[in-house]
């Protein structure tokens, strides 16, 4: 006897730039809060492609035109150190020093100007691993300004 299971069809996203993209439900990060400008919008997928490595895009799940370019923040300084506030850190259920790759995934945002692309290295996007929960934090640690590091 044959049994069959039902599988579910994968939820999808129409996106402005990489079109229609499928993704499992535990793969979105959740940001409760948005970031600045978009505070609407608190669910993206992760996109990465591999031609395009180390770059990543957070993709909002319900506009398709809201898409952040983002590149890890050791990709411009290997010894980028991180430290969060006590209510960043609760809001993310993390302690104020958590380990970048371990505890937690931390990407620059890239802003483009009329003088080049830059990386927000100050206010980083952090995603707590363990839970796919973010925000995106003031870094209260090194000498990082609202300068933005060339990219």
């Amino acid at each position: 006897m044959r049994v069959f299971i039902k599988k579910e069809p994968m939820p999808r996203v129409e996106t402005k730039y990489f079109g229609t993209q499928e993704y499992a439900e535990d793969a979105v990060i959740r940001i409760p809060d948005g970031v600045p400008g978009f505070e609407d919008d608190s669910a993206f997928l992760l996109i990465q492609f591999p031609d395009q490595f180390p770059l990543v895009y957070l993709q909002s799940t319900t506009r398709p035109d809201v898409c952040f370019p983002a590149l890890p923040v050791r990709v411009f300084d290997q010894q980028y150190k991180l430290e969060l506030t006590e209510d960043d850190a609760e809001k993310l259920a993390l302690s104020t020093r958590p380990v970048i790759g371990r505890d937690v995934l931390c990407l620059g945002m890239l802003v483009a100007r009329a003088t080049g692309t830059f990386v927000n290295l100050l206010a980083p996007v952090i995603v707590n691993i363990a839970s796919r929960r973010g925000a995106q934090c003031i870094n209260v640690a090194g000498n990082y300004s609202w300068e933005l590091a060339a990219a």
